[in-house]
């Protein structure tokens, strides 16, 4: 069963299969989660965490040990793990997420995630949680809590998308990112919040300032 808090941000997690980041912030998420969604053998990770899974989505072929939760077999080799749990979160009517376990490992894996996240943002708020940044994609004008220094990449699949910022150190006002690294290593300003606008979906990756 799961537990939508609307009062708490982001308190249900979609637990993978990768590396768990051990970040103060992933903590935090984790220790204020009201329903874990548990992707196959992400359910031992999470497990060795000291917390149990409401839910376990996958084709079952990497979990070691038993539950007592929903278990829900899915076995389309078509779709990845993220792909099939984000699928059912839509189906459940769940629309903010926190993804967890997500990153380190093949990098091909890691590349297919942050273009999934790109796919479904239109229907599902998502934050990817990793051991050096968090991860979000945004449209239109978004506003984010920030405190001065902190390095904010903003990276772009379409060298078409115009994108206006405020507050931070170097600004863009309605300008395409026509080279990779032009949207790179941002800092944020003074003050507690910057915006990014931008016409089409982008990545913001808001890194830790450790």
């Amino acid at each position: 069963m799961i537990k939508k808090n609307r009062s708490k941000a982001n308190s249900i997690v979609l637990f993978g299969n990768g590396d768990v980041p051990i970040h103060r912030e992933t903590k935090h998420v984790l220790n204020n989660a009201t329903s874990f969604i548990c992707l196959d053998g992400g359910a031992d990770k999470l497990n060795s965490l000291g917390f149990e899974p409401n839910i376990i989505i996958g084709d079952l072929d990497s979990i070691k040990s038993s539950y007592n939760c929903t278990i829900i077999e899915e076995k389309d080799q078509n779709k990845s793990d993220l792909e099939k749990g984000l699928i059912w979160c839509m189906k459940n009517d769940i629309k903010r997420l926190s993804l967890i376990g997500f990153s380190g490992g093949r990098d091909d894996h890691n590349f297919l995630t942050f273009f999934i996240m790109l796919k479904y943002a239109k229907r599902i708020k998502m934050t990817l949680y990793s051991n050096f940044s968090k991860v979000v994609c945004v449209k239109d004008q978004t506003f984010f809590k920030s405190i001065p220094n902190q390095t904010i990449s903003i990276i772009a699949p379409d060298r078409d998308i115009l994108i206006t910022t405020s507050n931070l150190k170097y600004p863009l006002y309605e300008e395409k990112l026509l080279f990779p690294s032009q949207g790179i290593s941002n800092l944020t300003s003074t003050g507690t919040s910057y915006s990014i606008k931008a016409s089409n979906w982008v990545w913001v990756f808001e890194n830790y300032l450790f």
